[in-house]
């Protein structure tokens, strides 16, 4: 397996703490994306259709990629059982869950609101530190291969330099 794993796995109390990082940081996706909905719809609602389109669309594409090509997790592989309850099979690549979160992310870093212009910028860099965490978070629970959370993280900077940068809005 991986040395991420390994060690997780070798101490209850760390597997503990790393299950309730990879939940908090779940939540913090959960509640950080509506809340840069209705502050975009509140004070920049010419974005609006923009940080629903580009995470909307790349979400679809990328969880049809992952139904057609259907990875298996490593716990189906032959390697050792996850450290948190899991039933999924197959969908493993990339990491919906680390996508999500740098996709949220990256929305956050396009928000620059007139009256506090570097806050979409600041939120956005604490959520991709937290993108990272969970990450590895993923990869330390026996969810996910590095690969998987690694293409993750890598589809969302594709899907958003295509969706915010090359085409205006």
């Amino acid at each position: 397996m991986n040395a991420l794993y390994e060690r997780t796995a070798a101490s209850p109390q760390l597997a503990t703490r790393v299950a309730a990082a990879n939940k908090a940081l779940t939540a913090i996706g959960y509640i950080a994306y509506p809340l840069l909905l209705a502050l975009v719809w509140a004070f920049s609602p010419q974005l609006l259709a923009r940080c629903i389109v580009v995470p909307g669309a790349a979400f679809v594409v990328l969880s049809a990629f992952r139904y057609l090509y259907d990875a298996p997790r490593p716990y189906e592989n032959g390697g050792p059982p996850a450290l948190v309850p899991k039933s999924t099979h197959g969908r493993s690549f990339p990491s919906r869950h680390t996508f999500c979160m740098f996709m949220i992310a990256f929305a956050w870093m396009t928000w620059q609101p007139a009256s506090a212009p570097a806050i979409g910028p600041a939120i956005g860099c604490a959520l991709t530190a937290g993108a990272i965490v969970m990450a590895c978070a993923r990869v330390a629970l026996g969810v996910h291969y590095p690969r998987d959370v690694i293409a993750g993280g890598i589809a969302a900077a594709v899907f958003s330099a295509l969706g915010y940068l090359a085409f205006p809005w």
